[in-house]
């Protein structure tokens, strides 16, 4: 979200490091942003930061997990995973 507002973001973490990013072009509306969710833990984190809820399987305890971390109330989509093979 600092991007998407136009801070210079810095960051040291345990997988990745940043340094001095910055959009230069932003968008006249920032995009929503959505947190793939497969169970408790990334549920609470797209419920406390996200402003929507991408399920990856059909199960309704991560809609009611993503409600109870703070998601009441946001969009929800499901991930549908199709695959097409001609040869079988």
């Amino acid at each position: 979200r600092a991007l998407l507002d136009g801070e210079t973001v810095h960051h040291d973490g345990k997988h990745f490091t940043v340094q001095d990013a910055k959009l230069w072009d932003l968008p006249e509306t920032a995009p929503p942003i959505g947190v793939a969710v497969s169970g408790p833990r990334s549920c609470a984190l797209a419920g406390r930061l996200a402003d929507l809820v991408i399920a990856t399987e059909p199960k309704a305890e991560l809609l009611a997990d993503f409600d109870r971390f703070g998601g009441t109330g946001k969009p929800r989509v499901g991930q549908l995973p199709v695959s097409y093979d001609p040869d079988r």
